[in-house]
């Protein structure tokens, strides 16, 4: 018995089931690579976002950064933008590390992106006006130091009136002598009232004058001091003798007396006697009162 048809027709079916297979294998194999396509731009899409999403958080990093500096420099308080800013910068990194990032935590990023947006916009009105605050305490400022800077030229004025008329005071209140007599007395007693004296007939010399009126002057004790110079500018001294402070400088002197000054033109009197022989030559008397010179006169010995 011949099988043939029967072996034709199964390979028929056989052939028509491989080519059903092989069609719907193909079918699918295209449906899935058009899928894996739409996925991997899905995810290219996504991925694009983040990176959009990350530099506009960036941005607004560096911006924030510069309202910080300027709110700083206006003397405003930046605790709360330092705050906004830590929080910035960890969705910042949150978005860098992320291959993957789940849509709803996206979208908080994005409505966050848009709040930070409108903390810089509510920043900007903020530091306008305190610029204008500002602007105005400084040009308060200005109108205060050109008010102290008067002031002070005029209290400066002042002071320099008052320190002229302090010293003037103080020049006026200076004792004056007058009537400055110098008196050789010899070994006998003789009192010789010349300007011109033997050495021989000097064996004490007596200096009196006079205290001018002087109603600025205070009164009180007041310490006088002699100084007896020879032709070469050096005192006679002798183991009273001292030295005083004249001009800042200490000087010499012959004699000192202490008195009590009260105005009613009282006299004076130094006597010193010399320890030696006065050569020839002119001699140079010079009364000191309080760092002044108050009198001088000269007289020469032969």
């Amino acid at each position: 018995m011949d099988n043939t048809p029967k072996r034709n027709l199964l390979i028929s079916l056989i052939i028509v089931s491989l080519v059903g297979i092989i069609a719907f294998l193909g079918y699918y194999a295209y449906d899935l690579k058009q899928q894996v396509k739409k996925d991997v731009a899905a995810l290219e899409t996504k991925q694009m976002q983040i990176e959009k999403a990350y530099a506009k958080l960036d941005s607004i990093s560096k911006v924030l950064d510069e309202k910080i500096q300027e709110i700083t420099k206006l003397g405003g308080k930046v605790e709360g933008l330092q705050k906004i800013k830590r929080q910035l910068e960890r969705e910042k990194y949150e978005l860098k590390v992320s291959k993957k990032i789940a849509t709803d935590r996206y979208k908080k990023i994005l409505a966050k992106i848009e709040e930070y947006e409108a903390i810089l916009r509510e920043k900007d009105v903020e530091i306008e006006k305190m610029r204008v605050v500002n602007e105005q305490l400084s040009s308060e400022n200005q109108g205060l130091k050109i008010i102290k800077d008067s002031l002070t030229g005029q209290l400066t004025v002042l002071s320099g009136s008052n320190e002229s008329l302090s010293q003037k005071v103080k020049t006026a209140s200076v004792l004056k002598t007058k009537n400055i007599m110098v008196a050789a007395i010899a070994e006998n007693g003789k009192i010789r009232t010349e300007t011109n004296y033997k050495a021989k007939h000097i064996q004490q010399l007596q200096v009196q004058f006079q205290l001018d009126d002087n109603k600025v002057a205070e009164q009180g004790q007041k310490k006088l001091y002699l100084k007896i110079m020879d032709a070469s500018g050096t005192p006679l001294t002798d183991a009273t003798s001292g030295k005083f402070l004249y001009a800042g400088q200490e000087a010499n002197y012959t004699q000192t007396q202490d008195i009590q000054f009260d105005n009613t033109g009282q006299i004076v009197t130094f006597s010193f006697k010399p320890t030696n022989l006065l050569v020839s030559g002119k001699y140079f008397v010079e009364i000191y009162c309080e760092n002044y010179m108050i009198g001088s006169t000269t007289f020469n010995v032969k």
